[in-house]
This record gives structure tokens, sequence and C-alpha cells, in this order.
């Protein structure tokens, strides 16, 4: 769990914006290559990529913002139950 901490402690110092980005390029790229590499294997045409697209762009940042919600709440509980643990929070 301490490397994890250590690991978003720098992701949060990057910003959320560049994790979001991030994230949305990694889950739209997987996506989209995903439904390419099925649409050829199945018929070997390519069906609806521009819708594909423009969902895999809505879906991604709100991923994106989801994971960093949930990356935040960890790393805050965290960083309290560590402080409780020394004394500090009483």
């Amino acid at each position: 769990m301490q490397v994890l901490n250590e690991r978003w402690k720098h992701t949060r110092v990057r910003g959320k914006l560049r994790f979001v980005l991030r994230v949305t390029a990694i889950f739209s790229g997987v996506m989209i290559g995903t439904f390419v590499l099925l649409d050829v294997i199945d018929d070997r045409k390519i069906h609806n990529l521009l819708f594909r697209v423009i969902y895999c762009l809505i879906a991604g940042p709100i991923i994106g913002l989801a994971s960093w919600w949930r990356s935040e709440a960890m790393y805050n509980n965290a960083r309290l139950d560590a402080r409780i643990k020394s004394g500090l929070g009483e």
C-alpha cells in the first residue's frame, strides 16, 4: 500500500487533467482497437467506427474522473489512517 501511496503522490503532482487525458487515451485506444479487431475477425468489415470513437471519447473522461476520485479517496484514507495510528489525529 505504501508503494501505491507514493506513486499516487507523484501522479497528483502532475495534475488531474493530465491523469484524465492519459486514462482517456489508453481506454479509447484499447477499446477502439478491440472493436476494430473484433469487426475484422467477424466479417472483415469495420462497422460504426465513428459511433465507437465518439463513445470512447465520451466514456474515457468519465472513467478517468472516476479513477481519479477513487484514487484520491484511497490516498486520503491511507493518510488519515496513518495519522490516527501515529496519534496525531486524536
